[in-house]
């Protein structure tokens, strides 16, 4: 099978999961390798420390390893779950209302 057809095949299955499958995931990552995975994923980290860097709240590694690890115990989010119910792991209802 081509390479352009095997892409195309894992994309149309990424969709048909997303649409379908009872327990869609919140975000796919269809590459045709590993390099090209490990280079998206570096570029999420690499941007994590751009924002995170030299501004008014800043985190140290060990905040950002730990945030990291919290995360990483979750388990993975519904598809369409709202963005507060996502964060809610690491800040607790009402506090960044200041209630």
């Amino acid at each position: 099978m081509s390479m352009l057809l095997l892409a195309g095949k894992r994309v149309a299955e990424a969709v048909l999961h997303a649409l379908f499958d009872e327990n869609p995931k919140p975000r796919y990552l269809v590459v045709p390798g590993q390099e090209q995975a490990e280079w998206t994923i570096y570029r999420a980290i690499e941007r994590l420390v751009v924002q995170n860097k030299d501004q008014k709240y800043s985190y140290d590694r060990e905040a950002l390893i730990e945030m990291f690890d919290k995360a990483m115990a979750r388990p993975t989010p519904k598809s369409g779950q709202e963005s507060s119910d996502l964060l809610s792991w690491i800040w607790p209802k009402g506090a960044m209302s200041g209630s």
